[in-house]
């Protein structure tokens, strides 16, 4: 929780509050901010078996507001009560105007803030091509939006890392529906062992394949734009925020490794990079006589 995030919530109890002098229960502003469509109110609480993503609960509503100096559990002396609302006054926990005031003083405005980075509802990556069709693929939003926000990435650092890399573009004898794997390596004398470390990994029976390499300089990031290109195809993804995977589906065409290929060099003309396509034969029959 930030100070920004709290007090958005409170200027979004206020809204539900409105014009109500009395105490408003906190039920009731929890049914209301779950209300709330540009909110992230309604998927506050993680999702447990069998039950979901579930909207802010009357039990998260004080830990949303601690800190803040607003306590909703707090409930005041009946003398107190009696004098201000009656006789019959309800004696619930629940806020008032005035409970907020403090917290609207500091903040006249709803601050600005990035909500996706609080949304619990995934981003779905259909997968399917001609011949075969799978479930989804999802991720939290915020994982991947500033991916999907620029899908043209222009610098990432990789601290410690040369300003060179090799991109490349293999497949397996083991898999199938033209399944293939886009990666990175620092330079092009380790892409031979990498498929060596590649060979003896259970997820890849069989030689690896080296369809295409390039070297290139790290400065357009070749490897995330080519992973924004092909999310709709992703099959696997590798950690949060990866935007993609690196895992997709191929087909004879139009998602060939050799259109892949076209597309790298697309970009790397397109931002004036020097680059180098490889020789991978040798790249392959060097790996397989290692092995």
């Amino acid at each position: 929780m930030t100070p920004p995030l709290q007090a958005l919530a409170v200027h979004d109890i206020s809204r539900v509050i409105g014009s109500d002098t009395r105490r408003v229960a906190n039920a009731v502003i929890c049914d209301g901010l779950a209300q709330m469509d540009d909110r992230p109110w309604a998927q506050w609480l993680p999702k447990r078996t069998g039950l979901g993503v579930r909207a802010l609960s009357t039990k998260g509503l004080p830990s949303l507001l601690k800190g803040s100096g607003i306590n909703p559990d707090r409930v005041k002396q009946r003398r107190e009560l009696n004098e201000r609302y009656g006789k019959e006054s309800n004696y619930y926990r629940g806020l008032t105007q005035d409970d907020l005031r403090p917290v609207l003083e500091r903040y006249p405005n709803p601050p600005k803030i990035d909500l996706t980075e609080y949304t619990r509802v995934p981003y779905h990556v259909p997968i399917t091509n001609g011949t075969r069709q799978g479930g989804t693929i999802t991720y939290k939003l915020s994982d991947i939006k500033k991916f999907l926000d620029d899908p043209w990435p222009y610098k990432i650092d990789r601290l410690g890392r040369s300003n060179k890399e090799v991109i490349y573009c293999i497949a397996s004898e083991g898999w199938k529906d033209g399944l293939v794997k886009i990666g990175y390596v620092d330079n092009r004398e380790i892409v031979a062992q990498r498929m060596i470390d590649y060979r003896s990994d259970s997820v890849f029976p069989g030689s690896p394949i080296v369809h295409w390499a390039v070297e290139c300089a790290r400065r357009p990031v070749l490897e995330k734009r080519l992973h924004n290109l092909y999310l709709p195809r992703q099959w696997n993804s590798v950690g949060p925020g990866k935007c993609g995977g690196e895992m997709f589906w191929g087909s004879p065409k139009r998602w060939s490794p050799e259109r892949m290929l076209k597309a790298a060099v697309n970009i790397l003309e397109e931002t004036e990079s020097k680059y180098t396509v490889l020789d991978v034969h040798p790249i392959t029959y060097k790996v397989r006589r290692a092995a």
